[in-house]
């Protein structure tokens, strides 16, 4: 019950979000979720080399071309890539991308 209530609080947050940030958002996701195995963030991996040998891929905050993300705590950071990587549309939707965006006018 407790996760069902939370889960309905943030999708009332998400969408008290302002348009504008929603249609930037959707307007900087180059593809479709259909066409990337359903991750819509997926033109935002990037690879960095292991020093250890090969590369590792993240999904890199740039690619999102969000001014928010700059006013954003190191940690708030972490969960927002942390919820890229995980973004199916269904247990994580870009809305709720929107609302970890616009943490510092939910907090």
């Amino acid at each position: 019950a407790t996760a069902i209530a939370l889960r309905t609080t943030r999708r009332a947050s998400a969408a008290s979000i302002a348009p504008r940030h929603v249609s930037l958002l959707s307007r900087n996701l180059a593809t479709s979720a259909s066409e990337n195995g359903g991750n819509p963030f997926a033109s935002c991996v990037s690879t960095i080399s292991d020093p250890r040998g090969g590369e590792k891929t993240y999904f890199s905050l740039g690619g999102l071309n969000d001014g928010r993300v700059e006013s954003l705590p190191f940690c708030i950071r972490v969960l927002l890539e942390s919820a890229m990587r995980n973004c199916d549309g269904k247990a994580v939707t870009p809305e709720d991308l929107n609302t970890i965006l616009d943490w510092s006018n939910q907090a």
